[in-house]
């Protein structure tokens, strides 16, 4: 079946050949559907589900930015754009009213023994006063004079509060546009609350040139590298009022940056050199984590090889190509202040205990060349992590307890192993399927974690408690 795009005068056709991207009508969201009605400007028609509208009709800005991606998606809010109508469709163009400035020399004592026509008009820049037009006044002149100026005044107020000139009232704005989080606020503060705002000093250099020949100092890149990581709705909320580089910008400095499957090298110079000035960063624990990603493989034009296949990062040989389908993460936390940082990452198909057990051993080895002593590891309850903490000499069930096992560096440190709290209470809520549980206000049963579910679908509330009908049927099926 051949798609046609359903606007007027255009005839693109879905083909191979042409590439142009159709995209449906959004009939799940009545708001967006109602503006593409709007902009499609069609009279007695409403879209049906094979309706589609081609990619001529909007504009770059309204596509998503994703790297790797083959397929161009629309962004949640991209309303089609550009049309060519007939003459019948466009809207008439409004006419703006002329405005003409009151003659000074002109009072309502002259103007009485004036003979002046009243035009059939409300609307005057000033009225005379006589006989057939009726006594009137040029205060209506004045008063409009006036609002202007009031508005001109409120509009420099305005300006005048938003401008920043310092860091900390950047971080301050920041926090209470709402767009901020914790870890941002303290990062902000900790790395650039001292530093001279080379955000203003940017300002009069960058406009008078081009967006193309700005160039931006070490300072700008740390700071906007670090704001667009942490939060990208507060780095668009501060680049209205300064000249900050552009996300896709980011991006290509970002690209640069050997970010190979592995130990990350470059991360553990930059440690090694902040752990000196930095105590808070000699002792630290280790998390361990996984999540599953598409299975795809892409050409990687600047290392000129495809990447998407299993990468161990050199520490396992793989003999065979195999797209992954899980990334397994390997970060450090400070015990004493809020620093976190991704030391390693790995493309893996399954998880597997002496893989794991290899990949750990290695990330304990470096950072303590890098200065930084790993004291803890934590990872989710899972039977793979409990067997991996079995090769490394732990044992977390009760009637044989073994909480640590002495660092592969030194015999001097313990490193403990420890359970997820969070997933652990999941595991423990899940077990309720099986087990009910007697308490002094009664019985604990599975069915109240049903009815939760029920409620937060039928009053369509989001609780925040990992709670979800597909996981509920998933721990039935595995049960029954």
């Amino acid at each position: 079946m051949v798609h046609h795009c359903v606007a007027v005068k255009c005839s693109n056709e879905h083909s191979k050949e042409k590439q142009i991207p159709f995209h449906l009508f959004p009939l799940k969201r009545p708001a967006i559907l109602e503006l593409w009605k709007n902009a499609v400007r069609r009279e007695n028609w409403y879209p049906s589900k094979t309706s589609k509208l081609c990619g001529a009709h909007f504009l770059p800005s309204d596509y998503q930015d994703k790297p790797g991606c083959t397929l161009k998606l629309l962004k949640a809010d991209a309303v089609p754009s550009v049309f060519s109508f007939p003459q019948h469709l466009l809207k008439p163009s409004k006419s703006r009213r002329t405005i003409v400035k009151k003659q000074p020399n002109i009072t309502a004592s002259k103007a009485e023994h004036m003979d002046i026509d009243c035009p059939p008009s409300t609307s005057t820049a000033y009225v005379a006063t006589s006989k057939d037009c009726g006594t009137q006044t040029l205060a209506s002149s004045s008063v409009t004079a006036l609002r202007r100026q009031i508005k001109t005044l409120k509009q420099k107020v305005r300006r005048r509060d938003l401008k920043l000139s310092s860091m900390k009232e950047v971080i301050n704005e920041i926090s209470k546009s709402g767009h901020s989080n914790t870890n941002l606020d303290a990062v902000l503060k900790n790395y650039f609350e001292g530093l001279p705002l080379e955000l203003v000093l940017l300002q009069k250099s960058s406009k008078e040139v081009n967006p193309t020949q700005r160039r931006y100092s070490s300072v700008m890149k740390q700071f906007a590298h670090t704001l667009y990581f942490y939060s990208p709705k507060a780095y668009n909320f501060l680049k209205q009022y300064f000249i900050l580089p552009n996300g896709r910008t980011i991006r290509k400095w970002l690209s640069t940056v050997n970010c190979e499957p592995g130990i990350l090298q470059e991360v553990l110079d930059y440690l090694k050199e902040e752990v000196h000035n930095k105590p808070f960063l000699k002792n630290c624990g280790l998390i361990l984590d996984g999540m599953s990603i598409r299975k795809q493989v892409i050409w990687d034009h600047s290392n000129g090889k495809f990447t998407g296949n299993v990468n161990y990062g050199g520490i396992v040989e793989v003999d065979f190509e195999m797209p992954a389908t899980e990334a397994l993460f390997v970060q450090i936390v400070s015990y004493k202040n809020n620093f976190k940082c991704p030391v390693a990452y790995f493309l893996i198909t399954k998880s597997d205990a002496f893989l794991q057990t290899q990949i750990i051993t290695s990330c304990l080895r470096s950072l303590y060349e890098s200065g930084i002593v790993v004291r803890s590891i934590t990872a989710d309850g899972t039977q793979t992590n409990i067997r991996t903490f079995n090769e490394l000499g732990c044992n977390v069930l009760a009637n044989n307890l073994i909480p640590y096992f002495l660092h592969p560096c030194t015999n001097n440190v313990k490193v403990y192993c420890l359970l997820g709290i969070c997933d652990m209470l999941k595991l423990a809520r899940n077990a309720l399927a099986e087990i009910n549980l007697n308490s002094n206000a009664g019985e604990v049963k599975w069915e109240y974690i049903k009815a939760l579910d029920n409620m937060q679908f039928s009053e369509n509330l989001t609780l925040a408690n990992a709670l979800a009908a597909v996981m509920l049927h998933s721990i039935i099926t595995n049960i029954y």
